[in-house]
């Protein structure tokens, strides 16, 4: 087992402008660094840094477009579309699942009111 050490200030400082340079902060923990950087300009050159440590490393790569599928697969898991023919398009509905339907519960609910009424 490893004991974890803490962090000084000086590493949590490093950390949290190298979160902010790879756009890893969000909500609250984002506005509290974004408002530092004008407060703080050891902390901004130390954002600085990063982002131009970070921007060498993509320097050498060359962009390359995602397959079509890959997006379509992306997009059907967040729910935007469905995927191609998960759906009959030639299946039809029970007819209860239809107006028919509708119409025969309608008709049951009202036969069945008249008889309590009449009933009493």
């Amino acid at each position: 087992m490893t004991e974890e050490t803490p962090l000084t200030p000086q590493q949590e400082d490093d950390a949290l402008a190298a979160e902010l340079a790879l756009g890893l902060l969000d909500g609250e923990d984002a506005q509290n660094a974004v408002a530092r950087l004008s407060a703080d300009p050891a902390f901004a050159q130390n954002v600085r840094d990063w982002q131009e440590r970070l921007a060498g490393m993509a320097e050498g790569m060359t962009p390359v477009m995602a397959p079509a599928r890959a997006w379509q697969g992306i997009r059907e898991r967040l729910g935007h579309i469905a995927a191609p023919l998960t759906e009959d398009p030639t299946r039809t509905l029970p007819w209860w699942r239809g107006p028919a339907g509708l119409l025969a519960g309608l008709i049951a609910i009202a036969a069945i009111a008249a008889f309590l009424w009449l009933r009493n």
